[in-house]
């Protein structure tokens, strides 16, 4: 679903908030990766779901239950950087549930690789993972490429610090403290070298959403010409 973004300003009433935020945290599938492999979604009726993969490899497809812990948060703008706005903070409480995401009751956001393992989380977790926990979240509008890109992404070629030339660049982005993937205590053991000890699921803490018009329109061909310096 598309979303109006021209809206996310400072707000003078509770109400324009609560349809301002909601409707933006709510009207898109946030993406730890550009493909969204590793996701966030928020449902307008307070429920959600968790998604976290490696390398073809699910680790979490849980639903979720949250609920605001300040409904008086007020949206702001302030210029934190040249090319990033912060739009606005904002707390919540999140309860992940044992239930799977490829319930017969699942989203119509569901994904299908998720939907073989409705048990996926209580096989990786211990019951510590779904007691309620609060998180700070705060909401970005920027530019920006994923958390995954930056960490791995054009590191063989390039080196560190460098992106694929056809990375995909986001104009939100929602950054979790702490992050919303259960901490390595909240894990069951694992082998050394596994997914989890080797990957750290549990600082990914940066979700993004829709997609920078810019970029896409100019598409891959033009993000190579200005990887090379010809644009």
């Amino acid at each position: 679903m598309a979303t109006d973004t021209t809206n996310i300003t400072k707000d003078t009433t509770t109400d324009n908030y609560s349809h301002t935020l909601l409707s933006l945290l709510c009207s898109n599938r946030w993406r730890w990766d550009s493909a969204g492999y590793s996701a966030i979604i928020f449902n307008a009726d307070h429920t959600g779901e968790l998604k976290c993969a490696s390398d073809s490899s699910y680790f979490i497809g849980a639903k979720f239950e949250w609920k605001a812990k300040d409904p008086n948060t007020r949206c702001w703008q302030a210029t934190t950087t040249d090319t990033t706005q912060l739009q606005c903070q904002f707390v919540i409480e999140i309860t992940l549930q044992k239930q799977g995401v490829g319930s017969p009751s699942g989203t119509a956001q569901t994904d299908p690789a998720y939907t073989f393992l409705p048990h996926l989380q209580t096989t990786h977790l211990n019951d510590e993972a779904f007691l309620p926990k609060i998180f700070t979240i705060r909401l970005e509008k920027g530019r920006f490429a994923t958390q995954c890109d930056r960490l791995y992404g054009g590191k063989t070629w390039y080196g560190a610090n460098r992106l694929d030339p056809w990375a995909t660049w986001f104009s939100f982005k929602l950054v979790f403290d702490p992050s919303p993937y259960p901490p390595r205590k909240e894990w069951k053991d694992f082998q050394a070298g596994s997914f989890p000890e080797g990957t750290h699921f549990w600082e990914w803490n940066e979700f993004y959403s829709v997609e920078n018009e810019d970029e896409v329109s100019d598409g891959v061909v033009g993000a190579i010409k200005r990887s090379i310096g010809l644009s």
